[in-house]
């Protein structure tokens, strides 16, 4: 196992360096000026110049991949111009918010699904049921994006009850963050509520069948009859 995953790892160096490459030549041929948004409009030649000389551009393109690979092997990525702020920590910070949307969208989604097929198996083919199979085939085929954009037309732009963008404040205030993933957890979760009502609701209503349950239900609601 180990020496496959190296095997991967080693076989993704050079598709990785490949992707690189060629979106480094796409920026740099396709047409557009970088320097446009950075600037003023009444900037002068010099000042275009400067900047241009300050963000290593004025130098050949081999060049300027050369002082990119460098940078990035010793973890430097760069300032991001438009946040004034390091990639690094951009990318830090969106990983820290990801790997919270993925656990709670992770617990939304199961807890969902399970609560969900315990219904459906307590009443099967009755409308509960029927409801619950609905549901599970609406999560699994809406795409998570277009449920997200209808959450927020409905609970952000009409009712104004959760914002509809960010993370809120991390700092501290658990029910701003709360209130902020909603949504996105509600929208990631609706595949795997749809996963996990479809594939386990056979399983449990056939265990909800069988004789142990049967005599354990008989014996919480009626004692003196099960024994």
């Amino acid at each position: 196992m180990v020496g496959i995953v190296g095997r991967r790892l080693v076989l993704a160096v050079p598709t990785l360096f490949t992707v690189s490459v060629v979106i480094f030549v796409l920026l740099n041929v396709l047409p557009g000026d970088p320097l446009a948004g950075l600037l003023s409009p009444d900037a002068t030649k010099a000042d275009r110049d400067n900047l241009s000389h300050a963000l290593g551009l004025d130098l050949p393109l081999p060049v300027q991949y050369g002082n990119w690979l460098l940078h990035l092997a010793q973890g430097d990525l760069g300032q991001s111009f438009s946040r004034r702020r390091p990639v690094a920590e951009l990318i830090q910070t969106a990983f820290g918010n990801t790997l919270v949307l993925a656990c709670t969208a992770a617990v939304v989604g199961l807890l969902g699904g399970i609560s969900m097929v315990v219904l459906a198996a307590l009443r099967p083919g009755r409308w509960a049921d029927r409801l619950i199979s609905l549901l599970g085939m609406i999560g699994l085929s809406v795409p998570s994006y277009w449920l997200g954009l209808l959450l927020i037309i409905v609970f952000s732009a009409t009712l104004n009850w959760l914002p509809s963008a960010g993370m809120g404040n991390t700092s501290g205030d658990a029910l701003d963050v709360l209130a902020h993933l909603v949504m996105p957890a509600i929208a990631t979760a609706a595949v795997t509520i749809g996963m996990t009502a479809r594939a386990a609701r056979a399983a449990v209503i056939e265990a909800f069948g069988e004789d142990f349950v049967l005599t354990l239900a008989c014996h919480l609601i009626e004692p003196d009859v099960a024994r």
